[in-house]
């Protein structure tokens, strides 16, 4: 019985600019995609035929042909004519609703994985293809890295970052709805910003203490800490506790908050320690790392 396991790494948007309104409905923004090393595990399990997708760890999550899993697996199927079927489990740690990826990530792996499972020898080019087809982020989330997001997200600028980035991420114990987020924004759009700056210094090599963060901004900030005041609340915790640049991550609820190294992170986290959030002290995650 063959038997595949993938890690599904969370991602952080340094930074998320809303530009404009596409006629497709989605909106075109531009974003810093960093994957980092909290991740979900996927195990695949061939079998006879039919798809069977089951989550381990967390509520809340999509079931059946819902899940975007279930869709990646689907579409695969279909489209290389796959008579086989698979049982994938699913371990949840990246909280649901978060702007971590989760759900999009999950779908990745599931594609990279089944590539492998069922020997399609699919190319990467093929898969994002598909990737792109069940959700804006699944085409970055089927590598690890660091990215420029154009387009609603699909289209992908890698960059080569020297030094690891070290991140203290809070889940504050509730969801926010990226369609509410998006609708909330839709007459606000904006695309003049000192975050141009910050790209540019990403493009031109520079990835160390030099990178300009007080550039990184969220469009979706200012309107989900309006409705949402505890979020505001931990970004101001993280930043008080030494965070370089401290932010939503995605539409959120997720707040990140960048540090200068392993230990000052894991300092803070112990500061901002409560009852009812999740936190995790994590790092960016390169193409060649695990």
């Amino acid at each position: 019985m063959a038997v595949v396991t993938e890690k599904a790494y969370a991602k952080i948007n340094l930074g998320l600019k809303i530009v404009g309104r596409r006629t497709d409905g989605f909106h075109e923004i531009i974003s810093v995609m960093q994957t980092v090393s909290l991740y979900d595990r996927l195990t695949l399990i061939e079998r006879a035929e039919g798809i069977d997708v089951r989550c381990l760890g967390a509520e809340g999550v999509p079931q059946g042909e819902q899940n975007l899993v279930h869709q990646a697996a689907a579409l695969l199927k279909k489209e290389y004519g796959v008579k086989k079927g698979v049982n994938i489990t699913i371990q949840k740690r990246i909280p649901v609703g978060a702007g971590l990826g989760g759900g999009s990530s999950d779908a990745a792996a599931a594609l990279r994985g089944l590539n492998r499972l069922w020997k399609l020898k699919a190319k990467d080019f093929e898969l994002a293809l598909i990737a792109a087809s069940i959700g804006s982020d699944v085409p970055f989330l089927l590598r690890k890295g660091t990215a420029i997001a154009l387009g609603r997200g699909e289209i992908l600028n890698y960059l080569k970052l020297t030094e690891p980035l070290f991140y203290v991420v809070v889940y504050p114990g509730f969801a926010v709805s990226t369609k509410w987020a998006y609708e909330k924004r839709k007459n606000s759009l904006t695309s003049e910003s000192k975050y141009v700056s910050f790209i540019f210094s990403l493009k031109r090599g520079v990835t160390d203490g030099r990178l300009p963060f007080q550039y990184v901004e969220n469009d979706f900030a200012q309107t989900v800490e309006k409705r949402y005041p505890l979020i505001r609340e931990i970004r101001e915790k993280l930043l008080s506790a030494g965070a370089k640049v401290a932010s939503l991550s995605g539409s959120g609820s997720a707040v990140y908050g960048l540090f200068g190294n392993p230990y000052r992170a894991r300092q803070a986290a112990e500061m901002l320690q409560c009852s009812k959030w999740s936190i995790f002290v994590c790092r960016s995650v390169g193409e060649n790392e695990n």
